[in-house]
């Protein structure tokens, strides 16, 4: 059976400083789902991708959260990573 790995996105794989808007790439984190991809199946976890609120649990339009997912896919895709799943289940 085949590792699956979950990777938190906003302050592990970019700099959450910058939330709403998307950070910088952390040195070496593209470096590492690459080699964890060689181990198994990486998905990618951020609350931006989720049908509810960061903070408030309040729920969210699908057009956000498909527009922050698309967000997401966009970052991923400057290294190459675009194929990655995004978690998106509440």
């Amino acid at each position: 059976m085949k590792a699956r790995f979950a990777v938190d996105f906003d302050g592990t794989l970019i700099e959450d400083d910058k939330y709403p808007k998307m950070g910088e790439w952390i040195p070496g984190a593209a470096k590492a789902v690459r080699a964890l991809e060689r181990l198994g199946q990486v998905v990618i976890f951020s609350c931006r991708a989720v049908p509810a609120e960061r903070y408030t649990e309040r729920p969210r339009s699908q057009e956000d959260v498909d527009r922050d997912v698309n967000m997401i896919r966009d970052k991923l895709s400057e290294e190459g990573l675009g194929h990655l799943e995004i978690w998106q289940k509440p």
